[in-house]
């Protein structure tokens, strides 16, 4: 979504309505925070399609108790955001680029990374993209469930709260797998379709259930010095070859 209108031009669709000039003043100052957050080189929240529906509706319905409930929320999420604007507007489109696939996380904390020309360099990252990611469902709590749901794993990103959880910290997660499964294989709470789609997305070669790297689109790495980025499946595994050499 490119930067939002302002409060005006949206009244236009009735001349019943008058925009409550509080409103005016709040918009103004969402469009005021997407443009220092552009300027810095960081993404909005602001700017996220879900956030942004939220509160248009109560600007078409000149709500404003309602719209401040959403604007505080999202404020106070924009405020957490570490995301650079390539990496924000990249993946917050995720889930608007192919109404057939739907995108989903695995937050994680990987040990042991190193810069080379401005690329990340792990070891447990580049097996990741190039074996897989392991789903061990309940495992680590002595339980055993058969074949784990993807759901144990993975978050799906098409929601406001699936942008949240790309945003907010878990168990000091510094690296955040990005994935992408047709719709034809999972539902919206990332329950398989049918036996066939287990087969499809798990490898079980090895008598673990690894989500196949073709379903893996990259990672965003969290930032101790700038913005937190997101790497291409195909650049991290560059960045493997550069290293070698």
């Amino acid at each position: 979504m490119g930067i939002r209108n302002l409060l005006f031009n949206k009244f236009k669709f009735s001349l019943k309505n008058t925009p409550d000039p509080r409103i005016i003043e709040k918009e103004e100052e969402v469009r005021e925070k997407i443009d220092k957050a552009h300027a810095q080189g960081r993404y909005s929240f602001f700017e996220n399609d879900f956030a942004y529906e939220f509160l248009d509706k109560c600007v078409k319905e000149n709500d404003y108790d309602r719209y401040m409930v959403f604007y505080d929320m999202i404020d106070g999420w924009d405020r957490e955001c570490n995301l650079s604007l390539e990496t924000g507007q990249y993946i917050g489109n995720l889930w608007l680029s192919d109404p057939n696939k739907i995108p989903a996380i695995h937050r994680t904390y990987l040990d042991g990374y190193t810069y080379q020309n401005g690329m990340p360099y792990s070891e447990d990252l580049f097996n990741i993209m190039e074996e897989g990611l392991y789903n061990y469902g309940h495992a680590n709590l002595g339980a055993v469930v058969g074949i784990p749901d993807l759901s144990l794993t993975t978050t799906p990103l098409d929601s406001f709260t699936g942008m949240i959880n790309l945003i907010a910290s878990y168990k000091h997660n510094n690296t955040t797998i990005i994935m992408q499964f047709p719709r034809e294989l999972v539902d919206n709470s990332m329950g398989f379709t049918s036996k066939e789609a287990i087969d499809t997305i798990y490898d079980q070669s090895t008598g673990y259930c690894v989500i196949k790297p073709e379903y893996i689109l990259g990672a965003v790495v969290k930032s101790d010095d700038g913005f937190d980025q997101f790497y291409s499946k195909e650049q991290i595994l560059s960045a493997k070859v550069g290293k070698a050499m």
